[in-house]
């Protein structure tokens, strides 16, 4: 597979994933190896403004009157976790930081350049979440996300980046039986940080595949 390009291998990792989510003997074993063998596929950052740079990450839901809630709360800690080890020379504003700030301040929920003055940043990274939700009908999970990206430069007040992605699903095909909601909603969260975080460092493409193939095998 060494001639294919990006493309062609992510589609053949995906589809042999699928074809493997029947209960054949050693299938996911099959799959990871696959996935070793296809190689890495690096996607550079979208952005990459975020180095030397102070950065608060701000991220708000609609789910809950268009403020902050809990869903938001751990997908700025873990976005800020994965900054901190990807982006080099970054620093960043804490999450608790920039909490205080919204707390002691009437922050009109919608200019989020106010956040990034109060709190001294260089960059503000805003995460609005549109709609959350890991419930496929009764019985089965299957996280679903649909958000919106935008980085404000401070000292030029101007937006430099913004995207909306597809709705982020997890997992990509099928859905989840038989494990405890708060385990599948931690593995939810850490995909959909790993998602909007990834805008801003270069990544492996088959990291999705590969998360998926351990979520299966793990239940």
């Amino acid at each position: 597979m060494a001639g294919l390009n990006v493309a062609a291998r992510k589609f053949i990792c995906f589809l042999l994933m699928l074809i493997c989510f029947s209960p054949l003997v050693g299938c996911i074993g099959m799959v990871a190896n696959l996935l070793n063998v296809v190689g890495g596929g690096m996607v550079p950052a979208a952005f990459d403004g975020l180095r030397d740079r102070k950065v608060a990450v701000v991220c708000v839901s609609n789910s809950q009157l268009f403020g902050p809630t809990d869903t938001s709360a751990e997908v700025s800690v873990r976005i800020n976790r994965l900054l901190k080890n990807k982006v080099k020379h970054i620093q960043l504003v804490s999450y608790q930081e920039v909490a205080d700030w919204i707390d002691r301040n009437n922050w009109d929920m919608i200019d989020f350049r106010t956040i990034g003055e109060g709190v001294g940043a260089d960059m503000v990274v805003a995460i609005d979440i549109d709609s959350f939700s890991i419930h496929e009908g009764q019985t089965m999970y299957k996280g679903r996300s649909d958000v919106h990206v935008v980085v404000y430069d401070i000292h030029s007040g101007q937006e430099v980046y913004a995207k909306s992605p597809p709705q982020i699903v997890y997992p990509a095909a099928g859905g989840v039986f038989d494990v405890p909601e708060r385990r599948f909603r931690k593995q939810f969260l850490d995909v959909l940080a790993d998602r909007l975080a990834r805008n801003f460092y270069a990544y492996d493409i088959n990291e999705d595949y590969a998360r998926d193939v351990e979520l299966m095998s793990s239940i």
